[in-house]
């Protein structure tokens, strides 16, 4: 009974996107699932041209957590985009201020191992 009801879903979600606009198959975000969590989250109310702002700009900042995710998992050789790959995309695009705490981090390492191997130069004195 389940699948019949399963097929009769997919049926109708696909003919609902063949007859819309192109675009809408891509819709990451549903207007009504967006304006009901709106409503759950505050009592203000939301214009139609607010509300598609909003869904564009939150599609754009999912392709964004996305195409940074992918990037992760390839940089580790790897095709699937792991939990973390997502999250640390998500902290990235959010938090860039961590990043850059952590870029700091690395290369004042670097420095010090830089420093560290200059010292140990033959050519090297403690008088410069």
């Amino acid at each position: 009974m389940s699948t019949d009801s399963q097929s009769d879903s997919s049926e109708s979600s696909s003919d609902s996107t063949e007859d819309g606009d192109p675009e809408e198959e891509l819709d990451i975000i549903t207007h009504s699932h967006l304006e009901s969590k709106l409503r759950n989250q505050s009592d203000h109310q939301i214009g139609n041209v607010s509300q598609e702002l909003l869904e564009e700009k939150l599609e754009r900042l999912c392709e964004k957590i996305w195409s940074n995710a992918t990037e992760i998992a390839d940089r580790d050789d790897r095709s699937r985009v792991q939990p973390r790959d997502v999250d640390n995309a998500y902290q990235q695009l959010l938090k860039p201020h961590n990043m850059i705490h952590q870029t700091i981090s690395k290369v004042d390492k670097i420095k010090w191992e830089l420093e560290d191997v200059a010292d140990q130069s033959p050519f090297s004195s403690e008088d410069d």
